[in-house]
């Protein structure tokens, strides 16, 4: 079984994806704590909300902050776009980025300096397959894609990559210090109508291939339990907890 960094918090290991209307979402996010410490901020929240003013909020809240922009552009604009960001808004403490981009550069340029921001690579979006890489006139099967990211933003200096769980055991086999963060989770008991996710595992997969974060949205908040998120998510912590126990001990019986 591949091993995922230790030392990181059970209750810092999953991340909330408020994919939601604002109101909602700070909603959702005085549910969950303390039991959640981080929460995902996407295009979404942030144009429906009018902008980066729900970050701030979730600051005030006390609550940590996943920016995931999926930033693609020149290495200047990513800079500044950056320092405004870290300037105003102190508790994010992920952001994601592409590989393809030179943006990249300026991206781990800014990180170095502000030492406080984590950099995490987009390898390959869990909604897309096979099928969606070759309509794009990309010949690499999915794995050897993901991997070629990963390569990349390793080589970069970068701290992880945001990858599914299929793909996770591969990744930490070869990068034993890369921070993976992995979305397109679906609980067995999950039911998400229109899902629009293809490459999924449940927490307990994504774990044991060597995932450190999972992002779990939909199946916390639009959940068959009763539309209880706090039940959803400690369902979720339970199995992530699980999971982590079942890992260390094939590890260190491997050693043994």
């Amino acid at each position: 079984m591949a091993k995922g960094l230790p030392g990181i918090p059970l209750q810092d290991r999953l991340i909330v994806a408020l994919d939601l209307p604002e109101s909602d979402a700070i909603e959702l996010v005085g549910k969950l704590q303390p039991s959640v410490n981080t929460f995902k901020v996407g295009l979404q929240l942030i144009v429906s909300s009018g902008g980066m003013g729900v970050v701030e909020r979730l600051g005030e809240l006390g609550a940590r902050v996943f920016l995931d922009l999926k930033m693609f552009d020149i290495p200047e604009t990513v800079i500044q776009s950056l320092n405004q960001i870290q300037t105003r808004h102190r508790h994010i403490v992920f952001t994601t980025i592409h590989a393809f981009s030179r943006g990249l550069e300026g991206a781990l340029k800014f990180r170095d300096a502000s030492n406080s921001l984590k950099i995490l690579v987009v390898t390959l979006l869990t909604s897309m397959d096979h099928t969606d890489l070759t309509d794009i006139g990309i010949e690499k099967n999915v794995m050897d894609f993901v991997m070629a990211q990963t390569r990349r933003a390793a080589d970069a200096g970068c701290d992880g990559v945001i990858a599914s769980g299929l793909e996770a055991k591969v990744i930490r086999k070869e990068f034993e210090n890369l921070l993976i963060v992995t979305p397109g989770i679906r609980p067995a008991w999950a039911q998400v109508p229109n899902d629009d996710q293809k490459r999924v595992t449940t927490p307990r997969e994504a774990i044991i291939n060597g995932a450190d974060y999972l992002v779990i949205g939909r199946p916390i908040y639009r959940n068959p339990l009763g539309n209880d998120p706090r039940e959803a998510v400690r369902r979720i912590l339970d199995e992530i907890a699980a999971a982590i126990d079942e890992r260390d001990a094939s590890s260190a019986s491997a050693v043994g």
